[in-house]
C-alpha cells in the first residue's frame, strides 16, 4: 500500500501553487499547430521523459508500460474542443472485456496497439482546490509560434505529471485499484468503461467473483442497451477471470 503516494496526492491537491507566470491560451495568437506537429512535439519533448521510465510511445497520443500482474500503466493525451488538450493517467487490465460497437460486442485490450484507459483519471479530476485554475493543466495548439506551443506543452506536462505520478503510486496495488474503482463508482463521470464495471471484474480477479457478479448485475440494470446475449458473455468472462490476480501473486484461496 503506497501511503506515500496517497499523502503526496492529497498534499498536491491542497497546496498546488499557481504558476508564477501563468501561461494561458491567448486566442489573439494566429499560429495554430497541426495534429502532425503536435505528435512531433510529443515525440520530442514528452516521450524521452516517459521512455526513461519504461513507457513505449505509440506514435500518436499514448504511452504504455509493460504488463505487471495483469495490469499496465497508460498515459494518454485527450484532445479538447478549441484546439487544446490535457493528460490522462490510467490502468489497462488483460482480464477486462470492454464493450464495443454500441455495446453489441466486446474486446480485450491486451496488445500494445489495443491498450487503452480502463481505470483512469484526467488531470483535472485530481484537482480539488477550487482556486486552482484547471486551464493551467491544459495545453493549447494556439501560440505566437511553434516554439511557444512547445513551451506550453512542456510546462503543462511537467505540472500534470506531479499529480499523475502520485495517483499511480496511490493505486499501484490490486487492493488500491479496487478502492479507486469503487470510489469513482460513487461519483458522476463519463469514463468508459464505467468504474463500476471495472470494479466488478477487479472483485472477481481478487477472489470475490460472487460479489463481482452481483455488482455487474447492478451495472447491467443501469445500461439497458446491453443485450441479454452480451450480458451472458460478460458474466462468463467475469467467471473466467476469478482469482487471476490472487493466483499470480501466489495467494492461497
Amino acid at each position: 500500500m503506497c501511503l506515500k503516494g496517497w499523502f503526496t496526492l492529497k498534499k498536491l491537491q491542497r497546496a498546488i501553487p499557481a504558476p508564477v507566470q501563468p501561461v494561458r491560451i491567448d486566442w489573439s495568437h494566429r499560429y495554430l499547430a497541426t495534429n502532425t506537429q503536435l505528435k512531433e512535439l510529443l515525440a520530442r519533448r514528452i516521450s524521452p521523459i516517459l521512455e526513461a521510465e519504461g513507457y513505449q510511445y505509440d506514435g500518436e497520443y499514448r504511452w504504455i508500460r509493460p504488463w505487471e500482474n495483469h495490469s499496465r500503466r497508460v498515459i494518454q493525451v485527450r484532445l479538447l474542443k478549441g484546439a487544446g488538450g490535457e493528460f490522462a493517467w490510467g490502468w489497462c487490465f488483460d482480464f477486462v472485456p470492454v464493450p464495443q460497437n454500441a455495446c453489441k460486442g466486446y474486446r480485450f485490450q491486451r496488445t500494445d496497439k489495443s491498450a487503452d484507459l480502463q481505470l483512469f483519471s484526467w488531470t483535472r479530476d485530481l484537482l480539488s482546490q477550487k482556486e486552482i485554475d484547471s486551464q493551467e493543466y491544459q495545453f493549447s495548439l494556439f501560440g505566437a509560434d511553434l516554439n511557444n506551443v512547445e513551451e506550453r506543452l512542456s510546462q503543462v506536462f511537467q505540472r500534470s505529471k506531479l499529480l499523475g505520478d502520485a495517483w499511480f503510486c496511490a493505486t499501484q496495488s490490486p487492493e488500491l485499484l479496487l478502492a479507486e474503482a469503487m470510489k469513482q463508482s460513487q461519483t458522476k463521470n463519463y469514463h468508459w468503461p464505467a468504474p463500476a464495471y471495472v470494479a466488478a471484474f477487479l472483485l472477481s480477479a481478487l477472489g470475490r467473483p460472487e460479489e463481482g457478479l452481483q455488482r455487474l448485475g447492478i451495472w447491467f440494470d443501469r445500461e439497458p442497451q446491453i443485450s441479454d446475449e452480451l450480458k451472458e458473455k460478460l458474466r462468463k468472462q467475469l467467471g473466467k477471470c476469478a482469482n487471476v490476480i490472487m493466483d499470480d501473486l501466489g495467494v492461497e484461496k
